[in-house]
């Protein structure tokens, strides 16, 4: 059985605002002082071709600040090869399903969840806690 650490796949390069412009950066040149606003060209090559091998996709998350033009690539990029591959695909989180919405593919997701840290906990098996105080008054009544 494979591990999940090998499914877990980060980002090699990252996109930053220098003076109001993106410059991308492989991570261990990534200047200190530097807000990383997207992910970077490699970074999006690389999810991309993991995206359209894959048989289900799981985006927690925008990868950018996609209501910025200059930050959304990652985001437009990875959400035309969400739309392109042939896997069930799953966003979680208000960003996310904000973000599908502006691009104008919210419908072309397979399953949206408003709530990204509630799906990350069901999908990771973990206790949610309103389901446990649900079952505490359940047991209570």
């Amino acid at each position: 059985m494979e591990a999940h650490g090998a499914k877990i796949h980060v980002p090699i390069d990252a996109a930053v605002d220098v003076n109001g412009h993106r410059r991308e950066y492989k991570l261990q040149n990534l200047p200190t002082d530097a807000a990383v606003k997207d992910i970077g060209s490699d970074t999006i090559e690389k999810y991309t071709r993991i995206v359209l091998a894959s048989k289900t996709v799981f985006l927690s998350g925008p990868p950018g600040v996609f209501e910025k033009a200059e930050f959304c690539k990652g985001t437009c990029d990875l959400f035309d090869a969400i739309i392109e591959s042939e896997a069930f695909s799953v966003i979680g989180g208000g960003h996310s399903s904000a973000a599908a919405n502006k691009l104008g593919v919210l419908e072309k997701i397979s399953y949206v969840s408003t709530g990204g840290g509630a799906l990350e906990r069901l999908l990771l098996g973990k206790s949610m806690p309103v389901i446990e105080a649900l079952r505490a008054s359940a047991k209570r009544l």
